[in-house]
């Protein structure tokens, strides 16, 4: 079936770069240059994906989102901007009124594919086959209502005293907070859960609470895997700023963290058959992805690009999960995250947390990211 997509643009000479980007594409592409006019088109026709301006007159790009997000949940929101209106686009991403994000002006070859592949991904989750092997695992989780709550704070612009109110409600939420603030990384020494939520940023804290949702039980072996996490999510920030020179995207600060959700579903689902998978890739050259394939039908990577995607986080946190172990895969439109999701998976694995799960590393991250081993693996060792 032929995939409809809808560009609201109040510039004239956008739309019709689209038109003619677009028009040898197998989509029914469709343009309006107000967001009244698209809404009404929506309401009679089946619309896959809606890629909006953030700055238009009478109703923006924020207005106009928010509007299918509440009447069209399914169709695919992405926001359109120019490299100077990043505010903007960060708080569409925060507020889950977007989840992905393009630029203009663009480079017609990388537009093409960033819409091919968004759309060729938003179909995979949505296999039924897919779908069936997920659904074994019995019921996914939801989003938990503090995450929610939160959200719903934020949303309203609350001022930083009714966060950290409701945050420390949770004390094991609040004492991960302080403990990652705290860590060598950051350099600060606070026991200020303002202070330490104003240094992490909002927008971290909020996936710190999610990803602390699925850590409510104890265990050694979801111990080691919280402090898997917290390991590469820490190499992560460290890889851009001392190989990449600039500080991570802080709309993505918390990949790390939520690559291996799958694996904590699998956990929850399968907890001894999963313990014993993981003792046979520590101890075989087997891969756990490939064991997970063969006991399972599906991986973890699937898993959690699902689930965070059915929870419409960021599309640069589904690929992160999706494609951290294959980075260079041609799907894969946020390829330096990605790649150096996969750099900081690995080497936390291999000298982090070594008594972690068998993993390979894809020698080619490192050409893409113009960095040497020899430079990543200094990082790493200075974080010993």
């Amino acid at each position: 079936m032929t995939k409809q997509i809808i560009i609201v643009d109040d510039e004239r000479t956008v739309l019709r770069n689209f038109e003619k980007l677009l028009k040898k594409e197998p989509y029914k592409v469709t343009c309006f240059n107000k967001g009244h006019d698209a809404l009404e088109y929506m309401a009679n026709q089946n619309v896959d994906m809606i890629i909006s301006d953030v700055a238009m007159p009478e109703m923006d790009g924020e207005t106009l989102l928010a509007t299918v997000k509440a009447d069209h949940p399914k169709v695919i929101r992405v926001a359109l901007s120019h490299l100077n209106e990043n505010k903007r686009i960060t708080r569409l991403i925060e507020r889950g009124l977007a989840t992905q994000y393009l630029f203009k002006p663009w480079n017609n070859y990388e537009m093409k594919l960033s819409i091919k592949n968004i759309l060729e991904m938003n179909v995979y989750l949505m296999d039924e086959e897919n779908l069936g092997k997920i659904n074994n695992l019995e019921e996914l989780p939801s989003l938990p209502s503090l995450y929610m709550e939160l959200t719903d704070l934020l949303d309203k612009d609350a001022d930083m005293d009714d966060v950290a109110e409701l945050i420390s409600r949770d004390q094991a939420i609040t004492s991960k907070i302080l403990k990652m603030v705290n860590s060598a990384f950051y350099g600060r020494k606070t026991g200020n859960i303002i202070q330490a939520m104003m240094t992490l940023g909002l927008n971290n804290v909020k996936n710190i609470v999610l990803t602390n949702s699925f850590f409510t039980t104890s265990s050694d072996s979801m111990d080691k895997l919280w402090q898997h996490t917290m390991d590469t999510n820490r190499l992560c920030l460290a890889l851009y700023e001392k190989c990449l020179n600039k500080r991570m995207p802080s709309l993505f600060g918390s990949a790390g963290l939520l690559h291996d959700v799958g694996r904590v579903i699998l956990y929850m689902f399968h907890n001894d058959d999963y313990n014993d998978l993981i003792k046979e890739a520590e101890s075989t050259e087997y891969t756990l992805v490939n064991l997970e394939l063969e006991n399972f039908h599906t991986t973890h990577q699937d898993i959690g690009a699902y689930l965070l995607n059915s929870w419409g986080l960021p599309y640069a946190y589904v690929e992160a999960a999706m494609f951290h172990h294959r980075p260079m895969d041609e799907r894969v439109i946020n390829k330096e995250l990605v790649s150096v999701v996969h750099l900081a998976d690995y080497y936390a694995t291999k000298v982090l947390s070594p008594d972690g799960t068998h993993n390979l590393l894809d020698q080619s991250v490192f050409d893409f990211l113009n960095v040497t081993r020899e430079q990543v693996e200094r990082v790493v060792e200075s974080m010993k």
